[in-house]
């Protein structure tokens, strides 16, 4: 799954973070036309599924820096081969997997952490409209970014 390929050429404009800035932007559109309508519940709902379809798209983009990181790291190591009885020990691409893992699910802590220290401080009202328009701009961001590297081509 590392070399994923795009098995229809027409979209494969939207691979990568240009899909998930879409379809975020999309639910972010249907979401502000909900909430005009005075829809809050379905407003609501869009919301919370345009923050989680850019959420898996970084997601999915820090995993594969991470790795990319990690990997030289981990693979300098090196495996002992000089002892016959040694206990086993993963593989070199396993425990890069395992290290990025790990570091996502504190990364991820931290964040909810900051996010819950910041409706204290803050109020919702507040967290929830900078949260909207930092995605907003975050989806702006990464289709500018896809343009900008798939143009220098």
């Amino acid at each position: 799954m590392e070399d994923e390929v795009t098995r229809v050429e027409a979209v494969s404009y939207l691979e990568g973070a240009s899909g998930h800035a879409v379809f975020s932007t999309l639910f972010l559109v249907a979401a502000g036309l909900l909430l005009y309508l005075g829809i809050w519940g379905g407003g609501v709902v869009a919301v919370v599924i345009a923050f989680g379809v850019a959420l898996n798209g970084f997601s999915i983009y820090v995993w594969d820096r991470l790795r990319d990181l990690l990997r030289p790291v981990v693979e300098s190591d090196g495996d002992r081969r000089d002892r016959t009885l040694t206990p086993y020990r993963p593989s070199p691409e396993m425990r890069v997997e395992l290290l990025s893992g790990l570091l996502m699910v504190g990364g991820f802590a931290v964040v909810l952490g900051l996010g819950i220290l910041s409706i204290d401080l803050f109020g919702p009202r507040t967290v929830v409209y900078l949260g909207v328009s930092a995605l907003g701009v975050g989806n702006v961001g990464a289709l500018g970014w896809k343009y900008y590297t798939s143009s220098c081509r």
